[in-house]
Parts: C-alpha cells; structure tokens; sequence
C-alpha cells in the first residue's frame, strides 16, 4: 500500500544542481572542441590544396596545355573571401564565383581558417609538369600562436609537402 505524501521522481532543486553541473562541464569543454573543429579544418584544407594541386598537374599533362593556378584574396591573411582557381588561361578571374574554372577550392568551405600566399598566378607546364619556381600556402586558425601555422609546400619541382611551422598537433615540423 502507497503512503500518503511519498512521492516518487526529481525534487526541483536536485534538476538545479544537475543542470548547472552539466552547463559547467559543457562550458569547460567548448575551447577543446573549438579546437578539435578548428584542427580538422586545417586538416581538410591542407590536404585539399596538395590534391588540387597534384590533381592540376595530371590534368595539365592529359591535356597537354598549360594550366595557371590563380590565388584570389590572399594578398594578407584572410577569412572566407580566398580561392584557389585551376584555369587554361593567364587572365586571372574577377571573383571567385568565376565560370570557366577547372577546378576550385573556395574558403566558404573553411570559415575559421586563414590563408596567404604571396604568389597571385603560377603555371603547371604540361611537358614536365613542374611549375618552375616554389611558393607555400600558409594556413591559421585563431587559437593558433604567434608565429604557428601549417603550410602546403609546392617546390620548383612540384613537389607537395604539407608541414607545420610550430608544434600543430597532427603535422610534422617544416625545418629547415
């Protein structure tokens, strides 16, 4: 038999204390997860600049014709507003939203991230599918240092190297 005045359930101070618990615990865990979101960003986008990049030489020598890479907003570090535009001609495109593009790698995609490179336009030769001089994209995210960034390497041989200038959890040192 039931008693009278027992009650069965949560009094409205025990889901207090275990509803602030949980917002504390949730609030001391957000930077972490900022940082895990912002390290698979750089991640992505470095691994994507590498592949388009090896992607644009194979794509020179099959159509035996010489491919520009145009960098758009990267004079300084930016947010957003850079892409990386694969196209047959030396022209540069006006904006990113530009049509007759091979391929493309816009910043949309990465909103965290900056990016630089002090390179405008190169050039992938078809017949040796070298680029004739280096250049690196230099990658950061705002919980990054002074002085720490991931870059995307393209030597004068067009060679991909994806490395870290400053300890970044998950890419080797550049060095020397």
């Amino acid at each position: 038999m039931k008693k009278l005045g027992s009650t069965s359930g949560f009094s409205l101070i025990e889901l207090l204390i275990v509803t602030s618990v949980a917002v504390i615990l949730m609030m001391a865990a957000a930077p972490s997860f900022t940082q895990i979101l912002d390290n698979r960003q750089l991640e992505s986008a470095a691994n994507r600049l590498a592949t388009q990049f090896k992607q644009t030489r194979l794509e020179a020598i099959r159509r035996n014709q010489k491919l520009y890479i145009h960098n758009l907003g990267m004079a300084s570090p930016t947010k957003n507003t850079w892409c990386v535009l694969v196209t047959a001609n030396t022209t540069a495109p006006t904006s990113c939203a530009h049509e007759q593009v091979i391929s493309g790698l816009h910043g949309d995609a990465f909103s965290r991230l900056s990016i630089s490179n002090s390179k405008v336009r190169f050039s992938v030769d078809p017949v040796r599918a070298i680029t004739g001089s280096g250049t690196a994209y230099v990658l950061t995210s705002p919980g990054m240092g002074a002085g720490v960034s991931v870059e995307v390497k393209i030597s004068s041989k067009s060679r991909v190297r994806v490395c870290s200038v400053g300890q970044v959890v998950g890419f080797e040192e550049c060095g020397p």
